[in-house]
């Protein structure tokens, strides 16, 4: 099947100080709006709250009586830089869909994000990485989106700094995305999502969701 090939354009924490906790990544639960209200980089679905980006989870508390706030907080992450090997597990962010190939710009490897965006590593999916069965009928606009952020294993090294990856696997596919309404998207089953506002369903090729 053709497809026209689409781009993005160009519990009771310390009340004193904020508490970073370990790396969150997109769709990952994160709390519940019984114990904290949302923060940047959080969104809420059916009572449950949700990282919207890769990052350390950051939970403080005002000086009000209401709940504490949990959010997810990208900037001055330490560690070495990131470098994607085969074998990895990276988040991808979908930048060109065609027919044949989606192309990303990693945005992590194993969990810790790569700061450097200057050059971005890039991934690319090819059509027979995407799963494994009835390749022939896989139609890439009902995997991916641009702007997906997608799970996904590095099976080779592509050209420089470019590497293939595959979401083959049941836990690897899309794990954030936004309807064509704008608002997060949550996943049914393995090739669907709906729209958290409007419930309309969309098709993608879902990373089976952490519990």
């Amino acid at each position: 099947m053709e497809v026209d090939e689409q781009r993005v354009p160009e519990d009771e924490q310390d009340k004193d100080f904020p508490q970073l906790l370990p790396l969150v990544t997109p769709g990952e639960r994160i709390g519940h709006v019984s114990a904290y209200r949302a923060g940047a980089g959080v969104y809420e679905r059916r009572g449950h709250l949700y990282a919207s980006k890769v990052g350390e989870k950051l939970i403080e508390q005002d000086d009000s009586n209401q709940l504490p706030v949990v959010s997810v907080e990208t900037a001055g992450l330490s560690g070495s830089p990131s470098v994607p090997f085969t074998g990895a597990t990276v988040l991808a962010q979908v930048t060109r869909i065609s027919p044949r190939r989606v192309d990303c710009i990693i945005l992590s490897v194993e969990g810790r994000p790569i700061r450097d965006t200057s050059n971005p590593y890039k991934g690319i999916i090819r059509l027979q990485d995407v799963r494994p069965f009835e390749i022939d009928q896989i139609d890439m606009l009902e995997c991916f989106r641009p702007t997906d952020i997608v799970k996904a294993k590095v099976v080779s090294l592509g050209d420089s700094r470019s590497f293939h990856l595959s979401t083959a696997e049941q836990d690897l596919g899309v794990v954030f995305a936004k309807s064509t309404s704008g608002h997060p998207l949550v996943a049914l089953k393995w090739n669907e999502m709906e729209c958290s506002k409007t419930k309309e369903r969309e098709p993608r090729k879902v990373a089976k969701p952490s519990d």
